[in-house]
Formats: structure tokens, sequence, C-alpha cells
């Protein structure tokens, strides 16, 4: 036996990614630990960076309940999130910190610590405003727990800066964590190469990052939302295998209403139906009778009638020859199961008031209520989608029936007709998405352009740092059209996500270039040096996070194992992008050479 329906979906969707946060972040945190063991070589180390990273965490689910904030599939990954953006700043501070320990051994403890702070922290609030902008384009979505969703990130976001300068250098105060020696790490030699392979292969990059682009815009016109509550979940998982069921057996899963109006007149029975009829006349007083009183409904109801019905079951058989359409009720499906009993191929309306009147109440909130209003101007049509039909576009078939039935339909006769149900409320939840979102980056994008130009005081440096971060949110954005991967309520996140992450590299990298080219006036060994440094923090900030969210592929639930799997190449490519973008770019404008 299979249960299923929207309640059950929406369950197993909480139950799939609460249990997502509970295991998968068990280990995803235990994966960081042991990158970040690797890479400083210190438990101390380590503890101080995550701890950092969970009292943000803790303090911004605090503020999250006092603003009464409830949390949705949608902002449940907030606290994946919040890691992520906590262990960049906190994985930059540590760095710089060591950095600065290596040149000046012999100054104050103290004093090291202020100048490490002080040199970090302006790009830090760079990258905290530039992202925060990124997430701004959620809270200007249409839908609640995206925006919900937009605000939590924006608090964390902030949060993650204040906790990173104040917790973070207080516990380095309190632990004096012992560094590496100073010898120079194996990511040196690993970043130095890649960067003369950037530059002496310049045509080659080129050539690579533009055809990557043009693919990826390719891929960017196949992106679609069009999503099946089946493929959230696995083949093995039981809501799978009841949802299937009970498509292919049962007549469908996802319903869609359509509700029907009277027109704006009175509609009074003439009594053409039994003028004429001598057999009939026998029943006048009756009929009479029935009209006096609230059960008389044949004569005041629009639709509980022989003409009304006949309009309703040319909507119903309409809709039962739509393929991707199972299952559909309506009165016509009571009218069958009233001429099945009396064996009438054709009821009329005294027929339909006599049965109304004698019928029990339980029996009529069966068979009638839930298709026709009190007042009886309103009828309901009740359709179930399969969704596990592969040939189902949503919001195609959706325009076509409202299509047909608005303009082509011959009985329509100013019938208001309305579609509606959770089927059309998901499908344009998901087109919401998509226009808030997709469409809205563009815009976004420019916002941010401004702001570096204000930060950097150069429109060349803006250029450079906005170039990278386009570049990974169109790659990361193609991919999914590429492989046919929809839009759906999480993976929408990872555009916000990809440009976050994207301004942290490139705000680093090039405020690092502006300060080392202050002192060496050579435009080579200022992106070396920028890349040996700065683009060692990045580059253990990437591996550690990807490392952590890739974990998610394992998850039973879809949703999750698309966002830790485009997270985890969000944090590739940008890294990618930086490294080879920046160092091209820089090497050609050369914007700070006179």
């Amino acid at each position: 036996s299979y249960i299923s329906g929207a309640p059950l979906i929406a369950h197993d969707m909480k139950h799939y990614v609460l249990k997502d946060i509970k295991v998968f972040g068990i280990a995803a945190i235990i994966a960081m630990a042991i990158i970040l063991f690797v890479i400083f070589h210190s438990v101390s180390w380590v503890g101080i960076t995550l701890f950092s990273s969970f009292v943000n965490v803790l303090v911004v689910s605090g503020l999250i309940g006092l603003l009464g904030f409830k949390l949705t599939v949608v902002s449940s990954n907030y606290v994946a999130i919040l890691i992520i953006f906590s262990l960049a700043i906190g994985i930059h501070v540590v760095v710089r910190y060591q950095e600065e320990e290596a040149a000046q051994g012999a100054v104050d403890f103290h004093q090291r610590l202020c100048i490490a702070i002080q040199h970090i922290s302006t790009p830090c609030l760079y990258m905290v405003l530039t992202s925060t902008i990124a997430f701004f384009s959620l809270i200007i979505s249409d839908i609640k727990p995206v925006i919900v969703f937009g605000y939590i990130m924006v608090i964390g976001v902030c949060g993650a800066y204040i906790v990173s300068f104040t917790i973070l250098p207080l516990l380095i105060q309190l632990l004096k964590p012992k560094s590496r020696p100073a010898h120079k790490h194996y990511s040196h030699s690993i970043l130095s190469n890649l960067l003369s392979l950037v530059l002496k292969h310049k045509g080659v990059v080129v050539v690579f990052l533009i055809t990557s682009l043009v693919i990826s815009i390719y891929g960017i016109t196949k992106i679609t939302v069009e999503n099946r509550f089946i493929d959230y979940f696995l083949k093995n998982t039981d809501i799978h295998q009841g949802l299937l069921a009970i498509d292919q057996n049962l007549g469908g899963t996802v319903p869609i209403e359509i509700i029907l109006d009277a027109p704006d007149v009175n509609y009074e029975d003439n009594g053409d139906n039994l003028e004429g009829d001598d057999e009939l006349d026998e029943f006048d007083d009756y009929l009479a009778e029935l009209e006096d009183s609230a059960e008389g409904l044949a004569s005041k109801s629009y639709w509980y009638n022989r003409r009304g019905i006949e309009k309703i079951r040319s909507i119903h058989t309409y809709l039962e020859g739509i393929p991707q359409i199972g299952k559909v009720l309506s009165l016509s499906s009571t009218e069958s199961v009233f001429q099945h009993i009396i064996k009438e191929k054709e009821l009329e309306d005294f027929q339909l008031s006599l049965i109304y009147s004698k019928l029990p109440e339980e029996t009529k909130s069966i068979l009638i209520k839930p298709y026709l209003s009190d007042s009886g101007d309103q009828a309901r049509i009740v359709a179930r989608l399969k969704d596990s039909d592969y040939t189902l576009v949503r919001n195609k078939l959706l325009h076509k029936i409202n299509d047909d039935l608005n303009n082509h339909f011959p009985e329509r006769n100013n019938i208001g007709i309305t579609i509606a149900g959770i089927g059309v409320l998901y499908n344009n939840v998901l087109q919401s998405l998509y226009r808030s979102q997709i469409l809205t980056l563009g815009f976004v994008f420019i916002i941010i352009f401004f702001m570096l130009s204000i930060l950097f005081k150069s429109i060349k440096f803006s250029f450079i740092a906005i170039l990278p971060n386009i570049f990974t949110a169109l790659v990361i954005l193609g991919l999914m059209g590429l492989f046919n991967i929809p839009l759906n309520i999480m993976t929408i996140t990872i555009a916000a996500i990809t440009i976050g992450i994207g301004v942290d590299d490139e705000i680093h990298y090039i405020h690092r270039y502006m300060k080392e080219y202050a002192k060496k006036k050579n435009v080579y060994e200022s992106i070396l040096a920028s890349q040996v440094t700065v683009g060692k923090a990045l580059w253990f900030t990437s591996i550690t996070v990807a490392a952590g969210f890739v974990l998610l592929v394992f998850s039973n639930f879809t949703p999750s194992i698309y966002f830790g799997l485009f997270t985890c190449l969000a944090m590739l490519i940008s890294i990618f992008a930086t490294f080879s973008i920046i160092p091209l770019l820089l090497s050609v404008m050369k914007p700070l050479k006179s």
C-alpha cells in the first residue's frame, strides 16, 4: 500500500531536508575539519576557525527566532551557507595573521594580530557589502519564503563579519595557537605555477574562457523551471514509488481546479423542460413545493440542472482528453452516479431536485458540495495531473487549458473561468522564481559594478573584478541548462550564492594587488605576490567548502543533491575564474601603471 498527495509531499520534503541537515551537516563539518587540519597542521587553528563559524550560526539562529522568521525548505540551508561565508572570512583572518607572523616574528604578538586585522578588515568589509547586494536579489522576490531567506542571509553575512573581527581575534589572543614553520607552503608552488601557465599561454586561456562562455550562454537558453514532485525523491524511496503507482494506476497526484462562475444575470428555470409533458403533471405540486423551499436547487442554481451540468460535462470531457491529466471529478461525475443508480440516461431538472432533497447530508458532502457552492452559482471541476508523465510541461499545459476554455470553448457564454489548485500554485511559484531571480541578475551585477567602482575608486578595477563573477554565474547556470537540471525552490538560490562567493574572491585578490603594487611598482611581481598570499586563503576556502558540500550528493532528496553539487562547483569555478581572468586582465590592462 502507498500513501501520497500534497500533504505527504510537503511532509517528506521537510523530513529529508531536516535529515540532510543532521546527517550530512555533521559529515560536512568533519570533512571541513579534516581539510583545515591538513592546511593548518594545528588543531587549535581548526577549532578557532570552526568555532567562530558556529557562533555566527547560533547568533543568527537566535535573531531568526526573535524576529519571528519561519524556516521553510527554501531557507533550511541557511546554516550551510552561513558556514561558507563565516569560514571564508575566518580563513582570510587566520592566513593573514600567519603571514604577518612569518614576516614580523620579532614583533609583539598583540601588535602582529592588530596589524593583520587592520589589513584584512577592509577587503572583508567590501566582500560583505557586495554579498549583501547579491542576497538582496532574493528580498525583491514575490515569494515570501525566498524573501525570508534573503533577509536571513543579509543578517548572516553581516553577522559573519562582526563575529570574525570580534570573537575570532579574541580566541587567537587567548589561545595563542602556534603556526607552521615559516617555510613555503605547498600551495605556493601550485599557485605560482598556475600563474605562469596563465600568463605564458594567454591566447589559449582566452579561447578557453570565451568558448566556455558561449557554451554556457547556450545552456542558459535551455534552462527550465519545469519540475515534477516525483523527481524530488530518488527511485528507491517510498514516496517516489507511491507517487509513481498512484500516477500510473489511480489517476494522477497533483490537483488542478477549474472554478466556473455563473454569468452576472439572475437565472430562473423557464419551465421549458416540463412544458407539454402530460406524464409529469402529477409532479407539479411537488415541484412547486421544491421551488419554494431551500431544496429546490435545480430552479435556483445556474449549474445544478440539466443545462448547467451539460456545460460542465463538455469541460469535463475536454479535460479527460488531455493525456497528461488523469482522473477528473465534477457535477458531471455526480450525475453519472445518479444515472447509474436510477438507470436513467439523462436526468431532468425535477429529478435532480428530487434526488437532492432526499440525499442525506453526509452523501451530499461527498457527491455535491465539493463541486457546487452553497449559492449554486459556482461550480468546481477537479483534475489530477500525472506528475510522472515526462511529456508534462506544466506551464505550457496550464496556459493551453486557460486559452482553450476562455477563447475557444463554444459553451462559455460569459461564464467566469478560473484555474486554481496546488498544480497552478506550484507553477506560479516556479515562474515567479525565474522572473525574480534569473531576470534580475543583470540588475544585481550593475549595482555590484557601481559599488566596486566606489570601493576601488577605479572603473578598470571594477571591470576586472566583475568579469570573473559574471563568468562563474553564467557557467553555473549554463551547466544547469545543458544537463537539463531545472531551477527549483532550492537551486534558485545558487545564483545568489555564486555571486556572493565570486565577489569575495575578486575583492580580496584585487585589494591585495593594489597594496603590493604600491610597494613593488611592478605588475608581474604584484600579481605573483597576490597570487601566493591572498590566493592561498582563497584556495583553502574553496577546497574546504567544496569538500564539505560534495557530501550532499549522497542525499535521498534530489534538490539537496543539486544544491550540494552546484555549491561545490561554484566554489571551484569561482577560484578558477579568479586565478585565470584576474591575472590575465591585470597583466594586459595594467590599471595602476601610469
